[in-house]
């Protein structure tokens, strides 16, 4: 069941961002081109979260980047099984790019935190479903919000417990404001502001 909710707020999240770079490339007084909009999702794929994300954005017509923390076979070694490994090769297989990192898994984190890096150099806003509980290491959900938050980029946070999805920008607190249409409309028309603005 959480799994579902998660499942149905990614998709709905996703869906606002569409819709508020379309309006903000609407209202932009000819500063974009009139191409297609591109939208992508960078991902290196975990069990769990990443996942859930990379499918609800392929479905609602992002493009999909995945850098991953070691070579593909090695990384499979971290998946829980033969269906998981199977559900991580067919999103790879959608994936617009793979870049796959040389990590070493000696010392332990190190690959990890070194994907979320390159995750977050490619980002804009970043989507983070979590619990709220402490970082359990160099790369996992809660030090990649931290890093996110020091780098100044947008957290949108859906909580996996409270089932409460909230807007954390740069300079906040956790608090962070109510995900609404009015509240995404107005950050991501500020991400997309011309430099000279």
């Amino acid at each position: 069941a959480v799994a579902d909710s998660v499942r149905l707020r990614t998709r709905s999240v996703l869906e606002g961002v569409k819709g508020a770079v379309e309006t903000a490339a609407m209202n932009s007084g000819g500063n974009f081109s009139e191409a297609q909009i591109l939208l992508c999702v960078v991902s290196p794929l975990a069990e769990g979260a990443d996942r859930i994300v990379a499918a609800e954005a392929l479905q609602s017509g992002y493009e999909l980047q995945c850098p991953l923390p070691f070579p593909r076979e090695e990384y499979c070694k971290d998946f829980s099984g033969g269906a998981s490994i199977q559900e991580f090769t067919e999103l790879l297989d959608r994936a617009a790019a793979v870049f796959e990192l040389d990590g070493s898994r000696v010392p332990g984190d190190a690959p990890y935190e070194a994907v979320a890096r390159l995750v977050l150099d490619q980002c804009d806003l970043l989507i983070a479903i979590w619990d709220g509980q402490p970082a359990r290491g160099k790369g996992g959900t809660a030090n990649v919000i931290g890093m996110a938050t020091e780098r100044t980029i947008p957290v949108i946070w859906l909580h996996t417990e409270k089932g409460d999805d909230r807007l954390i920008l740069p300079g906040d607190d956790m608090d962070g404001a109510a995900v609404t249409t009015e509240v995404l409309d107005t950050v991501v028309g500020q991400l997309l502001l011309p430099p000279w603005f």
